[in-house]
């Protein structure tokens, strides 16, 4: 049985989500768990340990800034390593790139898999970004022996980064296509009349999570407007996920300008298990973030047969789903997004192209696929016979 050091925190969806398609593929893992706290799930690890204590403040303090940090960083190399000895693990498999995955490339913890969830790497092209931490998050990269990621446009941004080519692995989350599937008639009309939307109006759903970079105040613009100017009926939803209260406030200060509160509703966070039937419930979804990796929101839409509206992104290119999409344009026009909402209102769906959609996702993205192309890529790794090294020096300046 293979056995892997994810450095990863199960209490974010997608990394759970990971890890379970993991453990049904019959991968064993001993979790270290890159962020304080207590899990909020359960997870069917072997064993499961903590993130390494630097001692860095206390150090820095005596020793100062720069020895202190040097000091601090060798502990955590030196932690990393007997942790890798003492739990026998053959890959260590790093989620989210950021100092973590630098600390354990520095420790020499091989073979190095990295795993990209977009916002990490999407990040670097923001000028306020912590220049140390970009170079960390590029020297890990560098150093890394598998480099997975969504979408084409986030495996060229890692090459960039690194200054070399990659060996790198596309690969998507996968999703359950049994409880990702049209359908849950009943319980989408019980959950549509509990919050007061009549049967006979177009619902749409803003399925991100609440903040700066998903511009949810521009679709509420749109939305707005399309209402207003295109005289549609029409609801929208909003998920309260992770969400940036002054965001919440933009989007009800907006509805209530423009006399639309009574058209919008936001709601708590959805339990996983019942997303699928948010999706039922929808007519169709609007997407327009800033900056974005390949969302696994449109393997679910897909999946549910629900159309999806949005702007175009490079990341979006990747895994054969553009075709599904009505993209606009890529600008903050909130003007162009409310005529596109106005046509999806006033015209009947494309059947035939729904259906194949979500053939195209069972066949490609169900998640034990997702699994069964990661055993693959540790055993090949394995096979080549890429070992765990004595710690290297960092290159960072």
């Amino acid at each position: 049985m293979l056995k892997v050091l994810a450095v990863a925190n199960p209490n974010d969806i997608h990394e759970y989500r990971y890890l379970t398609a993991l453990v049904r593929s019959g991968i064993k893992i001993h979790l270290l768990q890159r962020k304080p706290g207590p899990l909020d799930v359960e997870l069917p690890v072997a064993t499961h340990s903590r993130w390494p204590v630097s001692g860095r403040r206390t150090i820095s303090k005596i020793l100062g800034s720069n020895l202190g940090n040097l000091l601090a960083d060798a502990a955590v190399h030196r932690q990393l390593r007997r942790l890798w000895n003492q739990t026998q693990t053959q890959i260590c498999h790093v989620h989210w790139i950021d100092e973590k995955a630098w600390h354990c490339a520095i420790a020499g913890l091989r073979p190095l898999v990295l795993t990209c969830y977009g916002s990490d790497l999407n990040w670097t092209r923001l000028p306020d970004h912590d220049p140390y931490l970009r170079k960390q998050k590029a020297e890990a990269i560098a150093r890394c022996d598998l480099f997975i990621a969504d979408s084409e446009d986030m495996i060229a941004l890692a090459s960039e980064l690194a200054g070399c080519e990659l060996r790198s692995l596309l690969l998507p989350i996968g999703i359950d296509t049994q409880l990702f599937r049209p359908g849950y008639e009943v319980e989408a009309s019980e959950w549509r009349s509990e919050l007061g939307i009549p049967e006979d109006a177009t619902l749409i759903l803003s399925p991100r999570l609440i903040g700066p970079n998903y511009r949810q105040d521009t679709i509420m613009k749109a939305f707005c407007t399309a209402v207003r100017r295109g005289g549609v009926d029409a609801y929208i939803i909003f998920k309260k996920y992770l969400s940036d209260k002054a965001c919440v406030d933009r989007i009800l200060a907006i509805a209530s300008e423009e006399k639309m509160l009574d058209r919008v509703r936001i709601i708590d966070a959805v339990p996983y298990e019942r997303l699928s039937i948010l999706y039922s419930m929808v007519d169709f979804a609007v997407n327009f973030p800033k900056m974005d990796a390949f969302p696994v929101t449109f393997l679910e839409c897909c999946a549910c047969e629900v159309p999806v509206i949005s702007n175009r992104l490079p990341a979006y290119s990747s895994n054969g789903i553009a075709k599904y999409l009505t993209f606009v344009g890529d600008n903050d026009d909130y003007y162009a997004l409310s005529q596109e909402i106005v046509t999806k209102c006033c015209s009947g769906v494309d059947k035939l192209l729904l259906q194949e959609a979500r053939a195209h996702i069972t066949r490609r993205f169900d998640e034990s696929a997702f699994g069964d192309e990661l055993v693959c890529a540790y055993k090949e790794l394995l096979q080549e016979g890429v070992q765990s090294s004595n710690v290297r020096e960092g290159v960072i300046a």
